[in-house]
């Protein structure tokens, strides 16, 4: 993200508690901040995208956090995997302030950048002053409805992607213990009606048959959308049974300790209990 807005001609100050990844954007043409208080002190347009809700309200509630530093007419921009009510809490506590807000969390992993749908959460107006900023990171900018709307949105889509990645993680080791190539099956199912264009077979998958657990996205970051979505479902009473069955997966294979292997890992659960592996 950084990369594409220096190259926009942005100027740029970032803060982050990963020093090497400071450094490298002050190398590239930007400027590094001692906290978050001094980010939203320099900039109009301030985007997040931080692991979770507990980081979220750290960076902007602390002392020396976002919404000490901002002022009326900025714009507070969060792209994080969050709840709809830490999303509007801080959104409340920035408009008292006349700052702007939008949740705008990404749709596409970090080398999709430039690419990403972004589902939008805010007023109208504040999305058009912004759109200059977010077409930079994305082709596609849905505007979904007020503060919170976006992250409901996109805990909606992380709870399809983790079912998705259960039940192929399933189907694979099923066909693999019955002594059928899972190339050749993954090959034809990716070619079907029914998952044409399907993210989960045709990247994730082919992860797997070269058995690389390399971490991109961590299975426990999947663990906590499936948790958000089902916490989601228990606030409005809503059974959630595939994405319940997913949660219990992950939380699994967490147990076992790949939690910090990429989300792929899911499927060695499969294959213990199943005394087959899945290869190409």
């Amino acid at each position: 993200m950084a990369k594409r807005f220096l190259e926009a001609g942005f100027e740029l100050t970032v803060f982050d508690t990963n020093i090497e990844a400071v450094e490298n954007v002050v190398k590239a043409g930007g400027r590094a901040a001692r906290n978050p208080k001094e980010v939203a002190e320099s900039a109009d347009f301030v985007i997040t995208s931080l692991p979770n809700d507990a980081v979220v309200e750290d960076v902007y509630l602390h002392e020396d956090g976002l919404v000490a530093g901002g002022r009326k007419g900025q714009t507070f921009i969060e792209m994080s995997t969050i709840t709809h009510d830490t999303s509007r809490k801080i959104a409340k506590m920035a408009e008292q302030k006349g700052i702007d807000w939008l949740d705008a969390p990404v749709f596409g992993g970090p080398p999709l950048c430039g690419k990403w749908t972004l589902p939008v959460g805010g007023k109208k107006e504040v999305l058009e002053k912004s759109r200059k900023v977010l077409e930079q990171v994305a082709e596609r900018i849905f505007l979904i409805g007020g503060p919170g709307c976006g992250h409901i949105t996109k805990v909606c889509n992380n709870i399809l992607t983790g079912v998705n990645m259960a039940s192929v993680s399933e189907v694979m080791t099923l066909a693999a213990k019955l002594g059928v190539n899972p190339r050749k099956v993954q090959e034809a199912i990716a070619n079907s009606p029914s998952a044409g264009n399907s993210t989960t077979l045709s990247k994730y998958f082919e992860w797997t048959l070269k058995r690389d657990f390399k971490p991109r996205f961590y299975l426990d970051l999947m663990y906590k959308d499936l948790d958000l979505g089902a916490a989601l479902a228990r606030e409005c009473k809503m059974p959630l049974l595939l994405g319940s069955a997913a949660l219990q997966a992950f939380e699994i294979a967490r147990a076992k300790g790949l939690g910090r292997d990429n989300v792929n890992a899911i499927i060695k659960i499969y294959e213990e209990w199943s005394q087959a592996e899945v290869r190409g």
